[in-house]
């Protein structure tokens, strides 16, 4: 096993190599260039990364199919009720992000491993650097993040109005 393959997380952190991306540790190089985040380092000690990388991925998924829960949530929810206790609460949270401009804690996370797993970190939010660019190329406007925010309070209105109103007349 070469030397760079039994470097520990926090030794391939501790030294930053600028010139060499398989300094030894304890040559006082750098692993971690000044303008990026992301790591440098053999192929042969990228387990660690990929462990890394492979959270990251899992909470964008994650993150993605929360997103649809908060969309489409409401209209299962009618089929299956007690769905509404987890449902309700995460509809709100995403409507008070959407309408806020507030962080979700999973961006942050995914940011996290994605530094970690030598993935590059994104600046804004998960809808802005998934969605958008795949739905709007040219972004969101105003109005439009309006119409999203009302149409998430009007559809949850209408979904949770006639989960009240069936579970009424049971």
């Amino acid at each position: 096993m070469s030397a760079c393959c039994s470097w520990t997380t926090a030794q391939i952190l501790q030294f930053r190599d600028s010139s060499s991306p398989h300094a030894a540790p304890g040559s006082g190089q750098q692993l971690l260039p000044t303008s990026s985040k992301r790591l440098r380092v053999s192929p042969s000690s990228s387990t660690v990364f990929r462990m890394f990388a492979g959270a990251a991925c899992f909470f964008a998924v994650f993150h993605g199919l929360l997103i649809l829960f908060i969309v489409v949530g409401g209209f299962v929810a009618i089929a299956w009720p007690p769905l509404a206790w987890v449902h309700a609460p995460t509809a709100v949270w995403g409507i008070l992000v959407s309408a806020f401009g507030l962080t979700c804690p999973l961006s942050p996370l995914e940011n996290w491993f994605r530094v970690r797993g030598n993935m590059p970190e994104y600046e804004s939010g998960f809808i802005d650097h998934y969605i958008v660019p795949a739905l709007c190329p040219s972004g969101i406007s105003p109005p439009i993040q309006v119409a999203i925010v009302t149409g998430l309070i009007v559809s949850n209105t209408v979904c949770y109005s006639v989960l009240f109103w069936l579970s009424g007349s049971a």
